[in-house]
């Protein structure tokens, strides 16, 4: 498995800031925002998490699940 770190671009602000205001009611923070939105931008990147409402909860702009690794 190839890891990678990704940084935020600039323009991916208002998706992230959005996505946020859009889910509040399940309490996300900045760091899901931001892995949301980075799935979102790439269809081959997976996120590395534990989290399990990246599987239960978190969609992508789109409404498709968020790809996450491990599985």
């Amino acid at each position: 498995m190839d890891l990678a770190i990704v940084e935020t671009p600039p323009s991916a602000w208002k998706a992230i800031l959005d996505w946020m205001e859009r889910h509040e009611e399940h309490g996300p923070d900045l760091a899901d925002a931001q892995l949301v939105a980075l799935a979102g931008t790439d269809a081959s990147l997976r996120i590395w998490s534990y989290d399990q409402e990246f599987s239960t909860i978190w969609r992508r702009t789109d409404g498709s699940r968020v790809p996450t690794t491990p599985r």
